[in-house]
């Protein structure tokens, strides 16, 4: 294939259990260590010696009903994991999934910013607004749009408060018994439709001015939010075919709102399973495939197929049409609900195929090779307008996450699509990214 100087962005989900409903059940899983931060920065410390620009911690509010039968949604809690990490890494960056629905802004800036200073400069935030969860906290869930809405003042809250600093606010002058100036430091007195904050934020700026913005929505509405505020886009992609189409209107809509859609980074999910041989790769993904039990699955399917009524269906037909709502209809994540309603309405799959979809990758593309194959499929994602690099998965754990920094990422480095050594220090750096100019 033609070489490019363009290079990837690589982050590591990091799934401690394994991406794969089943993987925990295969020997050497060290599920008997899922909370364990000895197991955490094991995984964390491969990734940064592979030279990776980030790792991930996802979460949700929606999962309780799967945490019992099998623990791949189990994670610890993204702030406090990560602030550990920051301690026994030094490079990698650190993004953690933080809900606009089901917290406050003053303290979610408060929080971020402080894992900024504490990791130099580390930090990213991919930004949610929650499928579900309400439950635990006492309300109703707003409408798919209303929550966008709250995301967006959400957003310039936070942002406010870590303008309220402005860079040269700190001058520690132990002569004059000034360690900031008062006059650098600004309240942001927003008042808006659903938050009232007035600000300043407690703690300067930090090396990056902000954490890096993250967004992971791909229904229309996260398209918009993402194409005016995200600097690194999360998406689920099946295929090649969908990552382009869905690369071209991203970019264009960042494009029409006048950012540089260089600036945006849009990183697919993608999980590779690796052997030695294509056999041998093709013989673990079957081994992990039997791991998942179908009723893990069918709660997996339930969760990203939700809406859907799949009570009394035969698992080897197709879901009938008539069950299958609209994706406006749908007031939960629609961007993952799109993929499935897609393969069961237009390709026509037997629920046990949806099944095993969703416990396998839920709607992420799956390649399966050799570390040579697997980096021929990323290249042709990443040459022909499919994305900017890949937010990897690790099917199994530790093993997989093995695969990916000791024998994917050298090949990729090998073509010249990956860097061999950090080049900066933030995760900004890693990822070409301006440090914020305050915005007041």
């Amino acid at each position: 294939m033609t070489r490019t100087p363009r290079q990837m962005n690589l982050n590591m989900f990091l799934a401690t259990a394994g991406y794969q409903a089943g993987a925990w059940r295969r020997d050497g899983s060290r599920s008997d260590e899922l909370l364990s931060l000895t197991y955490l920065a094991d995984l964390a410390q491969a990734a940064e010696r592979a030279k990776m620009d980030g790792v991930f911690i996802a979460d949700s509010m929606a999962h309780a009903s799967t945490v019992n039968s099998a623990p791949r949604l189990v994670q610890l809690e993204p702030l406090t994991a990560l602030a550990a990490i920051a301690a026994v890494t030094s490079r990698i960056g650190l993004i953690g999934t933080f809900s606009t629905t089901f917290t406050e802004p003053f303290n979610l800036s408060r929080y971020l910013m402080s894992l900024d200073h504490l990791s130099n400069g580390r930090a990213g935030w991919n930004i949610v607004t929650s499928a579900g969860g309400e439950q635990n906290f006492g309300g109703r869930l707003p409408s798919h749009d209303d929550r966008y809405l709250v995301a967006e003042e959400y957003l310039d809250v936070v942002t406010a408060l870590w303008d309220s600093w402005d860079d040269d606010a700190v001058v520690n002058s132990r002569t004059e018994g000034v360690w900031a100036r008062t006059d650098r430091i600004h309240p942001i007195h927003h008042h808006g439709k659903y938050y009232d904050v007035a600000g300043p934020a407690f703690i300067p700026r930090s090396p990056q001015g902000w954490p890096v913005l993250v967004q992971a929505g791909s229904s229309p509405t996260g398209i918009a939010f993402a194409a005016q505020r995200a600097e690194v886009v999360f998406t689920a992609q099946p295929d090649l075919e969908h990552a382009r189409s869905f690369y071209a209107r991203l970019k264009d809509e960042v494009a029409a709102t006048g950012r540089d859609a260089a600036k945006v980074k849009v990183l697919p999910g993608f999980m590779p399973i690796i052997g030695d041989t294509e056999t041998a790769a093709r013989s673990l993904a079957d081994e992990l495939a039997e791991l998942i039990t179908i009723d893990v699955g069918m709660r997996a399917l339930a969760t990203d197929f939700g809406g859907t009524d799949l009570t009394g269906l035969d698992l080897d037909e197709p879901v009938p049409v008539e069950r299958i709502p609209a994706v406006r209809a749908i007031s939960g994540n629609q961007s993952r609900f799109e993929l499935y309603r897609e393969l069961a309405v237009e390709k026509r799959y037997t629920l046990r195929s949806l099944v095993r979809v969703a416990g396998r990758s839920m709607g992420h593309s799956v390649v399966v090779g050799t570390p040579e194959q697997v980096a021929d499929e990323m290249e042709a994602w990443f040459t022909t307008g499919g994305c900017d690099g890949f937010n990897l998965q690790m099917a199994y754990a530790p093993g997989g996450a093995a695969a990916l920094c000791e024998q994917l990422v050298p090949e990729l480095v090998d073509r010249g699509l990956f860097r061999a050594e950090y080049t900066g220090t933030t995760f900004r750096d890693h990822l070409g990214l301006d440090r914020p100019e305050v915005q007041r």
